[in-house]
């Protein structure tokens, strides 16, 4: 119980799945709802700790294949929770693959599959980053990777890309600044956190 929770609903097996920091070293808490009532229908407990390294300002997205995560850590990291496990409350591991990073403040943040239509069978999970040529990394993108776990043999797992989509130029949203949303009737500024978002 160490703070920053994150909820997303999985639509396809109609469970909530809610996670935050884990008091021990580098790790994530995960709860799955065990039916669709998040109230009464009893949770899936996961801790998953030793990620290697601190994964702050994690995102997670719901993919048939797994549960993604991407956050602010060492590197580029991307992490694939065994999501076919952790619906029926089984043990369930974690499988990490990283990549370099163009520049500064740049991760990985998953796709989420929320519409009433599932990705195609077999569907790889995505996740991309912007590369902003202001903090690093030239000329300005999105780049896709693509990441198939195998819980069965991990070292089986693929995990490839980036794959560049060029983009008009733009500019991260005050770059890397912790107070530069101007509010009204004062002159307290908020932090956009665009920077990791």
């Amino acid at each position: 119980n160490a703070g920053d929770p994150v909820v997303v609903y999985d639509r396809a097996a109609d469970r909530w799945v809610i996670s935050q920091f884990h008091t021990g070293p580098n790790g994530i808490c995960v709860a799955v709802s065990q039916t669709g009532n998040p109230v009464s229908g009893g949770w899936f407990l996961y801790d998953f700790s030793g990620l290697s390294s601190f994964p702050d300002y994690f995102k997670i997205g719901v993919w048939p294949t797994a549960y993604f995560i991407g956050a602010n850590a060492a590197n580029n990291r991307a992490i694939a929770l065994n999501r076919t496990a952790m619906l029926t409350g089984s043990p369930a591991t974690a499988i990490i693959r990283t990549t370099a990073a163009p520049g500064v403040h740049s991760f990985l943040l998953p796709a989420d599959a929320d519409g009433p239509t599932p990705p195609p069978a077999g569907s790889p999970g995505i996740l991309y980053r912007h590369v902003d040529d202001a903090v690093g990394g030239a000329p300005d993108r999105i780049e896709l990777f693509e990441f198939t776990p195998n819980f069965t043999t991990p070292a089986s797992s693929t995990f490839t890309g980036p794959t560049a989509i060029p983009t008009a130029a733009f500019g991260s949203l005050c770059g890397f600044s912790f107070s530069c949303v101007f509010q009204p009737g004062t002159t307290q500024r908020l932090d956009s956190v665009t920077e990791w978002a």
